[in-house]
């Protein structure tokens, strides 16, 4: 039951390289799944107020489903389940298992019924300016997703017991079937309606819920109704574990709700930038999320079977250590290409159909910004990993809920003067302090001139390579999207690890070194 545990040096990366491979894997047939979807749904609505619309009407089962997400399976329900392997065995862990999604679906089921005649309410002050036929829109749309919340909680609690086994690229990989039946539908009929897109993108994420919650238990997948255990203690030790879920879980759910609610007000302000504010800033994190969940997201998820059973706290903290400097040296080269060659990425990926030029400028003006969110999403995941590991989720929680006010204050002081890209800047600067803030308090930086050498050394790479971006990306002037991207990524990457050698940079020489591993392999 127990996952492989990470030692120390090499192995450390190895291992931690290896489980991220597997769910990088997964994460990347997913996202490229989900990023085809929305091509295809970006050309068949383009960045309209029924585009709009659609984002609006997957606010509120975005959040239930966030509230009851694989950060709460790994942050209180796993943890459960851990303890009751040691103690009782695998039989006792699947009944836990199914225990726990049984109350999650009556209680969320409840939710989506008295949520039905609240839709007009729900979306009404999200939709803000938009038009009046796409704020009633939205509300048919949101009632055609509640099914969706009458699931999470089996997702949650199936996402949970592949954590703890570290079947991390299995629950990777599921994420692929909520993408299925839109993308079939658009390939068959490219013309689409916002309601029947937001149909089978329910109907998607019902799947994978119920999917994900078999395959969990191997096959065994049912619903158990709660039954009176014969021993006094017995008893005694179950009511103890629902506890204790319940006692990890509200404090991460508050920081999720927090993460989510920040995510709504960014959209209520986009609303203010124009009727194709939400649509583009929705664009614009979802092709973000294609390389962040396929390297940080990864790392984050695949480091958190071993925090679980680290034996001491050298070895949790060298975990983590490790985990974040790869998040760094990954994900802010990334940032940096992504930033300098926005409105070519946005060309490439979205261009055509209802995505017209205009689509493109406003997407592009989000990514910019959106681009830094991706290194500073992954810090912030790390660093709520670290504390809810221990055990100890009410660190993140309150930290969370400051930065949801942080959040809202930036968007409101940035929005008029920036736009689309003051919003994604707000939550790249908060998730940043955000991320860093937990990890030093988690003991894996400190404020030690030594450390912070090292993190400006292990940023450097990437900063130096910023200007050489933008140098490349004038010399190839009006060239294809394509090519612009490739040469610009070329550079970033060359000056990159060459700065990365000069410095001597650990994480940098680690990678490569891994790499040269798995080619002699």
């Amino acid at each position: 039951m127990n996952p492989e545990p990470l030692s120390t040096g090499k192995a450390q990366d190895t291992v931690l390289m290896r489980r991220s491979g597997a769910y990088g894997l997964g994460i990347l047939l997913s996202r490229l799944t989900g990023l085809l979807r929305e091509v295809l749904l970006a050309r068949a609505l383009g960045t309209s107020p029924g585009a709009s619309a659609l984002v609006v009407a997957q606010i509120f089962p975005n959040l239930v489903r966030g509230l009851l997400s694989e950060e709460v399976a790994q942050g209180a329900i796993a943890p459960v389940l851990r303890d009751a392997a040691r103690e009782d065995g695998r039989q006792i862990v699947l009944r836990l298992t199914r225990m726990i999604a049984f109350a999650s679906t009556v209680a969320l089921s409840l939710i989506a019924l008295l949520a039905i005649p609240l839709t007009d309410a729900v979306v009404a002050p999200v939709a803000g300016p938009l038009p009046d036929e796409a704020v009633r829109q939205a509300a048919v749309m949101l009632t055609a997703l509640l099914p969706v919340i009458a699931t999470a909680g089996m997702a949650a609690s199936g996402a949970a017991l592949l954590v703890l086994e570290g079947r991390v690229g299995v629950l990777a990989s599921l994420n692929t079937l909520s993408n299925m039946p839109l993308v079939l539908w658009l390939l068959v009929a490219p013309d689409v309606t916002p309601v029947t897109a937001a149909a089978l993108i329910g109907l998607g994420l019902v799947l994978q819920a119920i999917t994900q919650y078999s395959l969990a238990l191997r096959g065994g997948a049912r619903l158990a109704w709660p039954r009176r255990e014969r021993s006094r203690e017995i008893r005694k030790r179950r009511r103890s574990q629902y506890r204790e879920v319940l006692f990890l879980g509200l404090p991460v759910t508050l920081a999720l709700g927090a993460a989510n609610l920040s995510g709504l007000v960014d959209t209520a302000f986009a609303a203010r930038v124009g009727s194709d504010g939400p649509a583009a800033l929705d664009k614009a994190f979802r092709l973000m999320l294609l390389p962040y969940g396929v390297l940080g997201l990864a790392i984050s998820v695949a480091v958190m079977p071993a925090l679980l059973t680290a034996v001491n706290e050298r070895d949790f903290l060298g975990q983590l250590r490790a985990a974040a400097g790869t998040q760094i040296a990954l994900l802010l080269p990334l940032a940096v290409m992504l930033a300098t060659s926005a409105e070519a990425a946005v060309e490439l990926v979205f261009a055509g159909g209802a995505f017209d030029q205009q689509s493109v400028e406003s997407t592009a003006r989000a990514l910019v910004g959106m681009a830094f969110v991706m290194p500073a999403l992954g810090l912030s995941a790390l660093g709520t990993r670290a504390w809810t590991a221990r055990s100890r989720p009410w660190v993140p929680a309150g930290a969370s809920l400051v930065a949801m006010v942080a959040n809202a204050l930036l968007d409101w002081l940035l929005v008029d003067a920036y736009g689309l890209l003051g919003l994604a800047l707000a939550t790249a600067i908060v998730h940043t302090v955000l991320g860093v803030g937990l990890l030093a308090a988690a003991g894996v930086w400190s404020l030690r001139l030594l450390v912070i050498v090292r993190v400006l050394r292990l940023v450097a790479p990437a900063a130096f390579s910023a200007p050489v971006a933008f140098a490349t990306r004038s010399l190839v002037g009006d060239a294809l999207p394509f090519v612009e991207l490739v040469a610009v990524a070329s550079a970033i990457a060359c000056v990159t690890v060459v700065g990365a050698a000069l410095l001597g940079v650990p994480a940098y020489t680690r990678l490569l070194a891994i790499g040269r591993r798995r080619r002699k392999t």
